[in-house]
């Protein structure tokens, strides 16, 4: 605290004066720094409110995009199980078609088969028996019994080669 000079009434009113204007003085500057301060703390929230704001709105945009990303891979998960669906569809169906192809087919290829195999053997058999009877003599001479003989031709009608 300061000292004041003491005079007959009281303290020396030129000091006080003095000292109250240096008092005043003195806060002014210091009510003047604090003012600057004040401005460079009011600058820096309102650049940090500026740069929270434009998080907000970029966070906001973060948000949106991811749930635009999420729609749209629901939206693909549910486009491949359709198209998977229809192509298991359609490759069923042409498994069935195919397969109904083939088999015609090779029923159509079997019947041919068969009967060419029934001509062939509708020849052969015929020509065994016109050998049997032009080049065979199976009918034994009146004297002479051939066992032999009287068995194939036994077997040969019980085939059906030689007519009974």
């Amino acid at each position: 605290m300061a000292k004041f000079k003491k005079t007959l009434v009281g303290f020396s009113r030129k000091q006080v004066t003095e000292y109250i204007t240096a008092q005043e003085l003195k806060s002014q500057g210091e009510k003047d720094t604090l003012k600057k301060r004040i401005k460079i703390l009011e600058e820096e929230i309102k650049d940090l409110t500026a740069k929270i704001n434009e998080s907000k709105a970029k966070e906001k945009s973060v948000i949106d995009g991811l749930i635009r990303v999420e729609k749209l891979e629901q939206e693909c998960k549910e486009k491949a199980e359709k198209r998977s669906a229809l192509e298991i569809e359609r490759l069923e169906l042409f498994k069935k078609n195919w397969t109904e192809y083939a088999v015609k087919t090779c029923r159509n290829d079997y019947r041919e088969v068969l009967n060419a195999l029934d001509g062939y053997l509708a020849d052969y058999t015929a020509n065994v028996k016109k050998q049997f009877r032009e080049g065979l003599n199976l009918t034994p001479a009146p004297d002479v019994v051939d066992e032999d003989a009287l068995r194939l031709a036994s077997l040969c009608r019980k085939l059906g080669i030689l007519d009974e």
